[in-house]
């Protein structure tokens, strides 16, 4: 029998953290090379192979497949017009032999950081992998330049016109893979997007199309958004045992010590 000293309660469990997590480079499954992971949400006219969203959802499905599981992260532009942080995207696939469950093959993710070691689970859209209606931007040196010498209170830039120099017509997916090296960047707090051009406009392209467009408005009116920004942000489901239980095995997979049964 153990007794505990008075004065002494339970042992804590330890604090975990995907900031941790994807600080580590072991967990890095591409080694800080991105370019075939973000190839897909190349979404721009001149790309001659552009995925339908149906093949870019399958794919990411696949990142949590197969006997290696590929951490993942993205990023969605909400009504606020900060850019916001999903993490391990993941499919509910169903169990063989067992009832169906209203769950089955709908995709799921985490928001943010975890709160006391528990994840905030939210319902994954296919349709944000969508493309996005196409809008004129400026481009990267142009938008940096202006970003410098805006006021540090305007949000986005915009609208371009048709007869404006150093501007470009891009298209993007209403969502874009963020690299694991990039991921701390936006756990702490939520991210203005011009805040994020600045410490990520070196990244691979189709992670700057993304941002180019995030920063950019295509009205004159007051308040308008980027297309970007979602009418509606994911919503968190009313979980059962068995979608609580699909979340907990993802955090027991990224971090062992939370697994009492291991």
């Amino acid at each position: 029998m153990n007794i505990v000293p008075p004065g002494v309660g339970p042992a804590q469990p330890t604090l975990c953290s995907y900031q941790s997590f994807f600080s580590d480079a072991a967990n890095d499954s591409f080694g800080g090379q991105y370019a075939t992971a973000l190839a897909s949400y190349n979404a721009n006219p001149d790309n001659a192979a552009i995925l339908a969203p149906s093949a870019v959802g399958v794919e990411v499905e696949s990142a949590r497949g197969g006997d290696h599981k590929v951490p993942t992260a993205f990023l969605l532009q909400h009504s606020d017009g900060k850019l916001h942080v999903y993490l391990q995207l993941a499919k509910y696939v169903p169990s063989f032999g067992l009832p169906a469950t209203q769950w089955d093959n709908l995709m799921f993710a985490q928001k943010v950081e975890l709160i006391l070691n528990q994840s905030v689970q939210v319902n994954w859209d296919d349709a944000y992998f969508n493309r996005a209606t196409a809008v004129r931007v400026l481009e990267p040196a142009n938008l940096s330049t202006q970003l410098t010498a805006a006021d540090p209170a305007d949000q986005f830039l915009g609208p371009h016109g048709d007869q404006d120099a150093g501007t470009e017509v891009i298209r993007t997916r209403a969502c874009c893979f963020l690299p694991p090296k990039y991921v701390p960047l936006f756990m702490g707090a939520l991210v203005e997007p011009r805040v994020a051009w600045t410490t990520l406009r070196v990244a691979c392209l189709p992670l700057i199309r993304f941002l180019q467009a995030a920063v950019t408005v295509t009205s004159d009116v007051v308040g308008a958004l980027p297309a970007l920004a979602l009418a509606a942000a994911p919503t968190a489901p009313l979980a059962d045992q068995a979608l609580i239980q699909h979340r907990i095995n993802i955090l027991h997979e990224d971090f062992p010590v939370l697994n009492a049964h291991a």
